[in-house]
């Protein structure tokens, strides 16, 4: 199948280079026939920043899509997998029907294995979706994938195929070592599978247009929420992340983001995400990926379109709703009256879950179980006041709910901690950690400890004031006085005009493989 590829690409690219020029002198097209000469000399990085530039000076150009694509294409081949990633999901949203979305939907299975941390994250998704895509090539991509990365669930899928794509010794050799392995240690966590066996009755979304309805969100909420929902099954990329905004955002944000132009919004919007970005201080933004991993999934798996007259549709059923919020769930299983949702990591809920419906008139989630406790009998009255705090908080409030986790092979430093405090007529942030979560490295006798500091400050409108990196070291004579230093402790001093600020601070020690990484938000008098 990779063969298969590589020798259709490196086809495409030998006649796009001996294609007569036409009438063609403009300088996208010269720029495209020479990001394509690159391409063919292997010389990736040039051939990216050329097809970069035709994207960007271009936009109008007809060479605009398939110069996303090889964007994708060279990043790829320099090794850069998740700029590669992006950069075919860009090609993905914005020409949803380019002749070249196949090509990147498999080119993103190939690098979405290779970026597979752990079980449940979005690559890892990505793979168990397409597993479930129409094109039949595009499943077995996506099950060998994730048949190479232990999943068992890619065995059924593969023995459906049989048959249908040609079958090779490598497909056999995973095929057998799926069998003989045994249950997936971590069954119980992702269990039923998480969008693909629960999904044989597809999600019917239906909003009652009877004006009669009770429902149970804010009135105004109410209102947003009708004016969104349509009709027809027609929405755009940017329809679907403004309904996913509107079960995150509170009402009077929603409300100006909707009277903002394009790019009022746009810029908007990118404050918005700053504010949320776990890892300030590196170009990628974890919470807006996840969000918008979250809505392209919640449309795929849990929407459905029947037309039936005198409805109206949203994107997605209650799952979905619930599927932005909160993400992956912890397990996932099947009752009587719908699906069980739970996250224990928050306050250790369950949700009861219809599908086929919306939650906008209160009917189509509930919390089934809080603290370990099934809420389905007659609870306690202490039980019942908690109960219903956390259906308004959880339920009909918006929120986006997202625990940062590395992807990188890294571990997060735990029990680190950042304050901010005065120091002498300044300010200054300080932080501590465990000396227990580090690796030391013992060279001449002596035990040696470095690690990178980076930290940046923002203002209010999410500007660049202050942003800085060093390298720390921490040098002790024997493993007594290892044992003696509990804790690393290191103080900053910044001169800051008053206003709002937020900090962000990251230690990397790539010895122990930890991170550490702490936002916190100042007010300076």
């Amino acid at each position: 199948m990779k063969t298969c590829i590589r020798f259709s690409l490196t086809l495409i690219l030998l006649l796009a280079i001996d294609a007569p020029l036409a009438a063609q002198t403009d300088g996208a097209h010269r720029l495209y026939l020479e990001a394509k000469k690159r391409s063919f000399h292997q010389e990736w990085d040039m051939a990216a920043q050329l097809y970069a530039q035709l994207v960007n000076d271009y936009p109008e150009s007809h060479f605009r899509e398939e110069a996303q694509f090889w964007i994708g294409y060279c990043l790829e081949k320099t090794r850069d997998y998740r700029s590669a990633f992006l950069a075919f999901s860009t090609l993905e949203r914005k020409f949803p029907n380019s002749t070249w979305l196949d090509d990147a939907v498999q080119h993103k299975i190939m690098l979405a294995e290779k970026l597979a941390a752990q079980r449940g994250d979005q690559y890892y998704m990505l793979l168990r979706a397409q597993m479930y895509h129409k094109n039949k090539d595009i499943q077995y991509l996506a099950a060998m994938a994730l048949g190479r990365l232990g999943d068992r669930r890619a065995l059924g899928v593969l023995e459906s195929l049989k048959g249908h794509v040609d079958f090779d010794s490598e497909t056999e050799r995973v095929m057998r070592q799926l069998a003989q392995s045994q249950d997936l240690p971590d069954e119980a966590i992702y269990a039923e599978d998480t969008i693909g066996n629960l999904n044989e009755s597809q999600s019917r979304e239906r909003i009652n247009p009877r004006e009669e309805k009770v429902h149970y969100f804010a009135e105004h909420r109410f209102e947003q929420y009708k004016k969104m929902a349509r009709k027809d099954d027609s929405w755009s990329r940017e329809d679907l992340i403004l309904f996913g905004l509107w079960h995150i955002l509170p009402s009077d944000d929603f409300d100006a983001l909707l009277k903002m132009d394009a790019t009022a919004r746009t810029e908007w919007l990118n404050r918005f995400w700053k504010r949320l970005d776990p890892t300030l201080t590196t170009e990628r933004n974890e919470s807006r990926e996840e969000f918008e991993s979250r809505v392209n999934i919640a449309r795929q798996f849990y929407s459905y379109y029947d037309g039936i007259e005198d409805f109206t549709y949203a994107p997605w059923d209650a799952r979905g709703e619930i599927y932005i919020k909160f993400g992956q769930p912890v397990t996932r299983n099947q009752a009587e009256d719908g699906e069980l949702w739970s996250y224990p990591q928050y306050d250790r809920i369950t949700f009861l879950i219809r599908p086929n419906i919306t939650n906008i008139f209160g009917r189509a989630i509930f919390i089934s179980s809080l603290d370990g406790r099934s809420m389905r009998s007659v609870p306690q009255s202490s039980d019942w006041t908690r109960w219903r705090q956390l259906h308004t908080k959880y339920i009909f409030n918006p929120g986006f709910f997202c625990e940062y986790r590395p992807t990188d092979g890294n571990e997060l430093v735990k029990d680190m901690t950042l304050e901010m405090r005065k120091s002498g007529a300044g300010l200054a942030f300080r932080y501590e950690m465990p000396v227990s979560e580090f690796k030391f490295v013992e060279k001449d006798g002596l035990y040696h400890l470095a690690y990178t500091e980076s930290y940046i400050v923002l203002d209010d409108q999410m500007h660049n004031v202050v942003r800085h990196e060093t390298t720390r070291r921490i040098t002790l004579p024997n493993k007594r006085e290892m044992k003696r230093q509990k804790s690393i402790e290191q103080e900053i001093a910044v001169n800051l005009a008053p206003g709002d600020y937020i900090i962000g601070l990251r230690i990397e020690d790539p010895h122990s493989h930890k991170i550490g990484i702490k936002n916190l938000d100042i007010s300076v008098k």
